[in-house]
């Protein structure tokens, strides 16, 4: 038996807000805050610490070099309709064997997306990581044959 004050009446029986029922498992504060239509802050907790991780994943050796490719192929295609996608290249980021400090990252290139003139190619880059600055070894674009336009 709880005993618990209420606008200054003093009520037996009555609930705490952390008495949890029986059958749920949840306080009843929080059955009050979904029957009513409000979040409960643990969803809003959870979000916010999956964010919080996330935003501290993209950094690194591989992002630096995923950060200087894309740098060097926007100087290269200035002018030049494409699409690239940049958390793939990313996520592709290997260091090559024998050699600590290059990267190697690659993906496709799509020029001209949605025209009529569209096609792809694939990027290869090489990047050189040291102390927290990278350079472009070399930039390579391949072609595909199948998107090769021949003329008529």
């Amino acid at each position: 038996m709880s005993i618990a004050l209420q606008h200054g009446f003093v009520r037996r029986n009555a609930y705490t807000p952390d008495s949890r029922d029986a059958v749920s498992g949840i306080t009843l504060h929080e059955r009050d805050s979904r029957e009513r239509g409000r979040p409960s802050m643990r969803p809003i907790l959870l979000t916010f610490l999956l964010l919080l991780l996330a935003a501290c994943a993209g950094s690194g050796p591989g992002k630096l070099a995923a950060d200087a490719c894309v740098s060097e192929v926007n100087q290269r295609l200035a002018g030049k309709s494409f699409d690239l996608d940049a958390r793939n290249l990313a996520a592709s980021a290997k260091l090559e064997e024998g050699a600590g400090d290059i990267w190697h990252l690659s993906t496709q290139v799509v020029f001209d997306r949605g025209l009529s003139t569209e096609f792809t190619q694939n990027l290869n880059c090489r990047i050189r990581v040291e102390n927290g600055t990278a350079s472009v070894l070399s930039l390579e674009f391949i072609w595909a044959m199948k998107d090769l336009k021949l003329p008529e």
